[in-house]
């Protein structure tokens, strides 16, 4: 796999399958599951910063400047930070059932 393809697949292919693996679990997991697979998503930004991070050094780029797979890998790991802490009451509250943890 070249740098272009990696990083092309890094950008868009896999926020895309994480997005659709997160809709199906918010759909048909408990809320207890929907909040826990908001670990998943800190753990594949962390793994896309680690191999943006090894593709720049190989490559003699600058690792301070901010680009697009940064700002995504950031938007990942926040909005997944939140699912981690809140996605039980954002689960409860999208199915109807309110700001409570459902039982």
């Amino acid at each position: 796999m070249t740098p272009g393809e990696r990083r092309w697949f890094l950008l868009n292919a896999l926020p895309l399958l994480f997005l659709i693996a997160n809709l199906a679990v918010w759909w048909w997991a408990t809320p207890a599951g929907f909040q826990r697979f908001g670990s998943v998503g800190v753990a594949v930004a962390v793994l896309m910063f680690g191999f943006d991070r090894v593709s720049r050094m190989k490559r003699g780029r600058s690792l301070r400047r901010m680009d697009d797979l940064m700002l995504a890998e950031i938007g990942l790991v926040v909005l997944s930070t939140l699912q981690w802490g809140y996605g039980d009451l954002f689960h409860c509250w999208s199915h109807g059932s309110g700001w409570r943890t459902c039982e």
